[in-house]
């Protein structure tokens, strides 16, 4: 007897075989998922039953897990500033961005943005590890009057020194369609030269 637990495409399905051992006693059970096989012996109880149905739900979901891991990737890069003051690196959504180009200046969630300082040399590392699969705009400013957030004059340009990804178009305001990136694999070697 032989049973398939349905799987996602890309993912091993679970497989579950019954076969009678030779002496006929008890029922030997393999469950495979992937790489990793297991043997049950069973016999013929109902827990021993209700813990292999445990097992193979369990199994399914350390697959699925692994599986949604594959959908996140890593943006990093350096960041180039001669200054002192504390360095945001953000990572923006369409989300986030809107939030962050308002009056308010919002920063993006925790686990987007990095508060940094640069070394001797001028420079310092940013990773944004797990990011999920999308579009994206990176952005750093220098925080020179340690507010946490990026200051504006009164028209909207920025009074801090600031730099992002992709150039800004005509170098002034942010525009989220021409400034975004997809993130579809790891992200390296951004450079950041904040003035």
């Amino acid at each position: 007897m032989s049973s398939r637990v349905a799987g996602k495409s890309g993912i091993e399905p679970i497989t579950l075989q019954k076969r009678n051992s030779w002496a006929g006693e008890s029922d030997m059970v393999k469950v495979t998922a992937g790489e990793f096989r297991v043997f049950y012996l069973l016999k013929g109880g109902a827990i021993m039953k209700r813990i292999l149905v445990v097992l193979a739900i369990a199994m399914a979901l350390f697959t699925v897990s692994l599986a949604l891991a594959q959908d996140k990737c890593t943006v990093s890069g350096e960041v180039v500033y001669s200054g002192d003051s504390k360095i945001y690196v953000c990572l923006y959504n369409s989300t986030s961005f809107a939030a962050a180009a308002s009056r308010q200046k919002d920063l993006p969630p925790p686990g987007f943005v990095q508060i940094v300082e640069a070394n001797a040399s001028g420079k310092v590392s940013f990773a944004f590890n797990d990011a999920p699969k999308g579009d994206y705009v990176v952005h750093a400013f220098a925080d020179e009057n340690s507010n946490a957030k990026m200051d504006c004059d009164t028209q909207g340009a920025a009074i801090e020194p600031r730099d992002f990804y992709k150039p800004r178009p005509h170098g002034l305001y942010a525009n989220w369609y021409e400034q975004k990136f997809t993130v579809d694999k790891d992200v390296t070697g951004i450079v950041l030269k904040l003035h």
